[in-house]
């Protein structure tokens, strides 16, 4: 690299230069292209910080293993919460999606209500069907 450089100053000449190493002056020209090419290109401007590391099939595929295995953990717990909840607390499980229909109550199904006295009140009396024109019950 010295005589490379010395013969870009003007101390040294090509084919001297080329002579010394053993080299024709082709090959010599040839080396001394490439070397300031890899200067220039090392000068340029790059990308901050460290560059990513490549990582081979066998790394990316244990990594995507040890990711799959932690989500596994993951739901393997819940799904032991799930049931010890369900064994310490069924009735928090079984959720009542649907309020039961209020049923319509009729004057005779009625509770009689209990008096000031504690006494209950007395039901209304039902009302008898209807006769038909012989006086018999239908």
């Amino acid at each position: 690299m010295e005589l490379m450089l010395q013969t870009l100053t003007g101390k040294s000449q090509i084919p001297e230069a080329a002579a010394r190493l053993g080299l024709g002056r082709s090959r010599f020209c040839l080396l001394r292209q490439e070397m300031l090419q890899a200067a220039l290109q090392s000068l340029e401007p790059k990308a901050r910080g460290r560059p990513p590391m490549e990582s081979t099939p066998q790394e990316q595929q244990i990594a995507d293993l040890q990711e799959q295995v932690l989500a596994l953990k993951i739901d393997l717990k819940a799904a032991q919460i799930r049931e010890e909840l369900a064994l310490l607390m069924p009735h928090v499980l079984h959720k009542k999606n649907k309020k039961k229909p209020a049923l319509k109550k009729n004057a005779g199904d009625r509770r009689p209500r209990r008096r000031p006295g504690g006494a209950a009140a007395q039901p209304a009396p039902r009302a008898h069907p209807p006769a038909d024109r012989r006086g018999h019950e239908a």
